[in-house]
């Protein structure tokens, strides 16, 4: 009984072992890949030309500046990869996506890849909107209330002890898609795909 009972635990430690370890693997992370431009940057708030622009940064940021870049995502529209990148303008941090052509050469393998990670709404109007997971990024626009995100990013800020995520929704006014982050308490209706912590 006391063999069967320890057989028992070994097995359920195993399984949660392996549990924990298939969910760590899948959390998103952002690479330490730096890259240089060879032509100025143009900004995009999402990976393509559907969303929307920031026009202080479409002229700021010149060919020769080296940019960490965090991640890549498809843009299958325009058969590209955009890069999501960190980028600081006049004193203020931004995270921007900008296309792979704009760099002299780009090691795609050290770029991990993004995917959608859940959905989610916004019950009351979010006027804590930024461009990166922190309010030491410039403030974005407000986001509407009733509005239905697909998530795409999710970080811990341990400086301000809160968790952000990104999502992406449409803007009905601008008539484009717009990417933001967003403190996750926020948001309602949190769904999180398979595998996703």
């Amino acid at each position: 009984m006391k063999k069967r009972l320890f057989t028992l635990a070994c097995a359920a430690m195993l399984l949660l072992s392996f549990t924990l370890t298939a969910h760590a693997a899948t959390l998103p992370e952002y690479s330490y890949y730096y890259a240089t431009l060879k032509q100025r940057l143009s900004s995009r708030s999402g990976p393509g030309t559907r969303y929307d622009e920031d026009a202080l940064t479409i002229n700021s940021i010149s060919d020769g500046t080296t940019l960490r870049v965090l991640s890549r995502s498809y843009d299958s529209a325009n058969d590209r990869w955009w890069m999501q990148v960190e980028i600081t303008y006049q004193g203020t941090l931004y995270r921007v996506y900008t296309g792979e052509q704009r760099f002299y050469s780009l090691n795609m393998s050290a770029v991990p890849t993004e995917y959608q990670l859940g959905t989610c709404r916004v019950a009351y109007a979010i006027s804590d909107a930024y461009w990166g997971p922190g309010t030491g990024y410039r403030r974005a626009k407000t986001v509407p209330a009733g509005t239905s995100c697909a998530i795409w990013g999710y970080e811990e800020n341990a400086y301000e002890d809160r968790d952000y995520i990104q999502i992406e929704y449409y803007d009905s006014g601008s008539r484009c898609y717009r990417r933001c982050w967003v403190p996750e308490w926020a948001v309602d209706d949190e769904y999180m795909y398979y595998g996703w912590p």
